[in-house]
């Protein structure tokens, strides 16, 4: 409780001095703040396992652990903590921040380290994640707001010490509801992957700092290397899927979505939730930056 205790002291003290409506906010003051909650809750999380992970949750926060469908809300979220790493040794070690450009929407990217006392055999398991904060304004305190994992197979190789490349923050000023905005943007992604093919769609909507997260050892990253996934040769055929349109954050150019699929590989079929963090470039078009799925009932 005491380390759960220091988690929630840490959100609260990540509330800078106000600003003014329409004053330009300082990303770099931002991303401290991000890397601060990430590593309060890593710590939480490492010193006390599971039951730290549904430290913070708010009514709507949405969270994806691999295995199970996502879920909302603080009982659902503990729940699905308990069952999935309830007897689990978890580490999480945060790589990399992204920031609104107004400050009140930022992620934390980073590895995960899951030790499960049932495996047969000693060892680790490797993986990634995404957790996202938000706030109602520059001075009200940041609340969690959506968190994905993936990876966690045995015997995955080692990930990369360091997201070499990884994506930038937003710029600029962004007046329009970004939600609504990004959730339309992953709605004609999804037309786009059943009109023209999965590798056509990846390749357009792809920035060219985006990375593709996985158990892989290094994420895959920018439009061709990404979409070379979904080629006829590739390791999977075609993905469809639907973007939930009553879960997506945002503000100041970057958002987040999340939504279920289907995945079609030459292995064959398998269901599927995911995480897109999306941007808005200086064109106005919202491309998305990263990508984290799961295994889903």
């Amino acid at each position: 409780m005491l380390l759960a205790a220091t988690y929630l002291l840490a959100v609260a003290a990540q509330s800078p001095a106000p600003h003014g409506h329409g004053a330009s906010t300082d990303t770099a003051a931002t991303k401290r703040e991000i890397r601060a909650l990430a590593d309060a809750r890593s710590h939480a999380v490492g010193r006390t396992g599971a039951a730290a992970l549904a430290v913070g949750i708010s009514p709507v926060t949405v969270v994806q652990y691999p295995g199970l469908s996502t879920v909302r809300g603080p009982t659902a979220v503990r729940d699905a903590a308990i069952r999935r790493y309830g007897a689990a040794g978890i580490q999480l070690s945060t790589q990399h921040t992204v920031v609104a450009s107004d400050g009140l929407f930022g992620c934390a990217i980073g590895r995960t380290v899951i030790r499960f006392a049932a495996d047969a055999a000693p060892g680790q398991r490797l993986g990634r994640f995404v957790t996202c904060w938000s706030r109602a304004s520059i001075r009200a305190a940041w609340r969690l707001a959506v968190h994905a994992q993936t990876g966690e197979d045995p015997g995955g190789g080692e990930l990369e010490a360091d997201l070499a490349g990884p994506p930038y923050s937003a710029s600029g000023r962004h007046e329009r509801d970004d939600r609504y905005a990004a959730v339309a943007a992953d709605r004609a992604f999804a037309r786009w992957a059943v009109d023209s093919g999965t590798a056509s769609a990846f390749t357009h909507f792809a920035a060219e700092d985006a990375i593709m997260l996985s158990a892989r050892p290094r994420p895959r990253r920018g439009p061709a290397e990404i979409s070379q996934v979904f080629v006829p040769a590739g390791e999977i055929t075609r993905i469809s899927w639907q973007v939930d349109r009553s879960s997506a954050f945002g503000s100041g150019g970057l958002a987040a979505t999340v939504g279920t699929g289907v995945v079609y590989s030459t292995a064959g079929q398998s269901r599927t939730k995911y995480l897109t963090l999306w941007r808005q470039g200086a064109d106005g078009a919202w491309r998305f930056i990263v990508d984290i799925g799961s295994e889903r009932p």
